[in-house]
């Protein structure tokens, strides 16, 4: 899910854009925002037809799907994880539970 949150334009050129990404896969989820400044902005689109979808999809070209593919990867990671409870957090026991020493 990509939503663009705020654009930045000089004379009806975007110039850059704030995303927001979420990838879900296998009961996980990994987000991210940040800003993207393209490289070489171009008036391919009148300024007032422009929509969500294409602004993301300029990003996404322009970085040649590497947000997602991070995010894909931390997904990974997150699957092939142990999941504990933090020490801080109260701890629980629950039928099932093994305990290894």
């Amino acid at each position: 899910m990509w939503k663009i949150t705020d654009v930045q334009a000089t004379d009806g050129l975007i110039t850059s854009a704030k995303y927001y990404v979420q990838i879900e896969s296998d009961g996980h989820s990994a987000d991210t925002e940040g800003y993207w400044h393209f490289i070489e902005p171009s008036l391919k689109t009148p300024f007032d037809q422009v929509t969500e979808e294409t602004v993301a999809q300029w990003i996404q070209n322009e970085s040649n799907g590497a947000i997602e593919k991070r995010l894909q990867d931390q997904i990974a990671a997150l699957a092939a994880a142990k999941r504990v409870v933090a020490p801080w957090l109260p701890q629980t026991f629950s039928i099932g539970d093994t305990h290894e020493t």
